[in-house]
């Protein structure tokens, strides 16, 4: 729904390229744009506006997860396995932040014995599927998907994994972006 397919700034959207170029001459008018999520540092709970912006903004969160939670995990658990386990973790990283349909048999196969050999990197990555699921849940209404998305605050918290108690954190002060009058 919106006019703009490029989210990152290093995707090209020929489109928003054209729309760029006529809007100055009032030939377009944008009406949607991609969301982007804000942060309210104050906020400590899970309400409606966490919800809002987490479904809104979904991409840029599985972003931010695996920037912040698998991939820092992933270097920590290749250090401590060294030289010797270092085969171990080749495209692992794909893996970890792709969609499982867009990643090869063979790395979903090297992958398994990665999560079978650290108990760490399993945590991370069944709490990265729980929150995919989350957003998907259509039959829940919004009560219980703000009650789903507190739980999963407090067991990411309750993980003892630091980098994935801070995504928790930070997740909870998310707010919608404002919309501009």
């Amino acid at each position: 729904t919106s006019a703009k397919f490029s989210v990152k700034w290093w995707e090209f959207d020929m489109g928003w390229l054209v729309i760029s170029l006529l809007k100055p001459l009032g030939l377009v008018k944008v009406k949607r744009v991609p969301p982007k999520p804000a942060v309210h540092a104050e906020k400590a709970l899970v309400d409606g506006d966490t919800l809002t912006a987490v479904i809104h903004n979904r991409f840029q969160v599985l972003a931010s997860y695996s920037r912040e939670v698998i991939l820092p995990v992933l270097q920590e658990e290749k250090s401590r396995a060294g030289k010797a386990g270092k085969k171990m973790f080749q495209r692992a990283r794909v893996a970890l932040t792709r969609d499982h349909s867009l990643v090869r048999e063979a790395d979903k196969a090297r992958l398994q014995a990665l999560l079978d050999h650290s108990q760490t990197l399993q945590v991370v990555h069944q709490y990265q599927e729980q929150l995919k699921a989350l957003w998907q849940q259509r039959s829940l209404d919004k009560d219980e998907l703000i009650a789903a998305l507190k739980q999963w605050c407090a067991e990411a918290e309750a993980t003892g994994i630091k980098a994935l108690q801070d995504f928790a954190r930070q997740l909870r002060t998310l707010v919608p972006m404002p919309v501009p009058a």
